[in-house]
């Protein structure tokens, strides 16, 4: 899963401090009924009515996971995911590279 699990950022008093809610670790997030706590959403966020939708001339049916809708990228969408990260520098500044594979035609989308 993609998760924020802490932001260490410098306090007034010149100590550091977390500014990220959410949960301690991603042992916790596997754990949790609450599976919308700080995720990456996709591959789409919000809903798609009735879980379909026209890319040109093909149209698609998404897995319907909310009623009768398409929520947050289906009932596996990116939230559901353990994501590989990599810790990198981009102009001097501290990164983070999250790579998930995401096969064509899963949850419906190309």
């Amino acid at each position: 899963m993609a998760r924020v699990v802490s932001i260490i950022v410098p306090d007034k008093d010149g100590g550091f401090q977390d500014v990220a809610w959410g949960l301690e670790s991603i042992e916790d997030y596997l754990n949790s009924s609450d599976i919308y706590c700080g995720p990456i959403v996709g591959r789409f966020g919000n809903r798609i009515a009735k879980g379909k939708f026209s890319l040109g001339e093909q149209s698609y049916q998404l897995t319907i996971n909310n009623n009768s809708n398409h929520l947050h990228g289906g009932a596996f969408g990116f939230s559901h995911k353990v994501w590989q990260v990599t810790s990198l520098k981009v102009d001097g500044n501290d990164a983070l590279e999250l790579i998930c594979l995401s096969k064509d035609g899963e949850q419906g989308y190309p």
